[in-house]
C-alpha cells in the first residue's frame, strides 16, 4: 500500500513538474514577447494597432494548453546530446528498439527521462571534469524504466548532499536515485516507474 501511495505521488510530482515547464515555457515565450512589444510600442509613442491589443488579451484570457509539449524521441534527443558536447565529452548510449518506443509513448515520463539525463550529462562534465559518459536505459518486468549514466573521472566529484539544484530535480523527477562514486567512475541510477 504504501509503495502505491510512493509512486502515486511520484507520478503526480511529475506531472506537475511538466505543467510547470510548459507554461513557464508559454508564459516566457508567447505573453512575455506580445507584452514586450506592447509596452515598446508604448514608450516610444507609436499606435498601437487594436489586434494587437485584441492579440495580447486573447492570450492573458485562454488557458495555455500545458499538456501539449515538444515530443523527442528518446534516440533522437540522445543523439543531439552526443553531437551537442562532442569535442568535449564523448556520450555513447544503449536503449532497446523496444524500450525506446514505450518511452515514447509515455510523454510525462520521456520528458522527466530526458531532463534528468541532461542534468547527469551537466554534473558529469562540470563537476567530474569527465571525459565520457554512457547512458543506459532499461525497461525491467515491473513497469520501470531504470537509468544508468557512468562517466569516467578524472577528477574525484564531491558526492551530493542532497540539497542542491540537481538533487532536488532527482527528487522531484524519479522514483528514486543514487549516486555511486568509484576509483575510476561514477554511477548515477535513476527508476523511473509508470502505471
Amino acid at each position: 500500500m504504501n509503495i502505491e501511495v510512493a509512486q502515486s505521488i511520484s507520478s503526480v510530482r511529475q506531472q506537475l513538474w511538466r505543467t510547470r515547464k510548459n507554461l513557464s515555457r508559454e508564459l516566457h515565450g508567447g505573453l512575455q514577447a506580445k507584452l514586450q512589444i506592447l509596452a515598446l510600442q508604448i514608450q516610444k509613442g507609436i499606435e498601437v494597432s487594436p489586434q494587437s491589443l485584441i492579440d495580447v488579451q486573447s492570450a492573458l484570457l485562454s488557458a495555455p494548453d500545458t499538456q501539449q509539449g515538444i515530443q523527442v524521441s528518446i534516440i533522437d534527443f540522445l543523439g543531439e546530446q552526443k553531437e551537442f558536447w562532442d569535442g568535449v565529452c564523448e556520450i555513447d548510449f544503449k536503449i532497446s528498439p523496444t524500450t525506446a518506443e514505450r518511452l515514447d509513448s509515455l510523454a510525462v515520463i520521456n520528458e522527466c527521462i530526458r531532463e534528468v539525463i541532461r542534468e547527469a550529462i551537466n554534473n558529469a562534465i562540470k563537476h567530474a571534469k569527465s571525459s565520457n559518459v554512457e547512458i543506459q536505459i532499461n525497461l525491467s518486468t515491473d513497469l520501470t524504466f531504470q537509468l544508468l549514466v557512468v562517466n569516467s573521472v578524472q577528477q574525484l566529484a564531491t558526492a551530493s548532499n542532497g540539497t542542491s539544484l540537481g538533487s532536488r530535480l532527482f527528487d522531484e523527477l524519479t522514483n528514486s536515485w543514487s549516486i555511486q562514486c568509484n576509483a575510476d567512475s561514477t554511477e548515477f541510477q535513476a527508476s523511473f516507474k509508470f502505471k
